[in-house]
């Protein structure tokens, strides 16, 4: 059976698209400089970003990744923190465990800056950016 007929029969979809796909190194390889680099991927983005780390490490300032397991977590920090990358902010992934078996609940975030590239934000510039967003949601 073919990909295509296997993907229709299990997704009941009448028509399947065939798209390209890139590694992430080869996307950050196109530009000289990345501000941001979100990533949320469902579980695979360990995987990843380690295998486009040292591409990430020259061109990305800054990495916001969503998680999906405490142990994707903990696999993120133990790569990026040895790498000059600095944690500046994480909110845990929500699990509820029943019967032995896990299932998310809320997507976990690690907002990551690499130290070589970016210089942690001031307290001044943190201010700027809470009137903004106060401004910005005001009735």
């Amino acid at each position: 059976i073919g990909t295509g007929r296997l993907l229709r029969r299990l997704t009941g979809a009448s028509s399947v698209s065939r798209l390209r796909s890139y590694a992430l190194a080869t996307l950050v390889e196109r530009s000289a400089s990345v501000d941001l680099l979100h990533i949320d991927i469902q579980g695979h983005e360990f995987d990843v970003v380690r295998a486009a780390l040292e591409a990430v490490s020259q061109r990305v300032k800054r990495m916001v990744i969503g998680t999906h397991s405490e142990h994707v977590s903990q696999q993120l920090r133990d790569l990026l923190v040895h790498r000059e990358w600095s944690l500046e902010a994480e909110e845990a992934c929500q699990v509820h465990r029943s019967r032995g078996k896990e299932s998310l609940v809320l997507d976990g975030c690690q907002v990551w800056r690499n130290s070589r590239l970016q210089a942690p934000l001031e307290a001044s510039d943190l201010a700027k950016v809470d009137r903004n967003v106060g401004r910005r949601y005001a009735a």
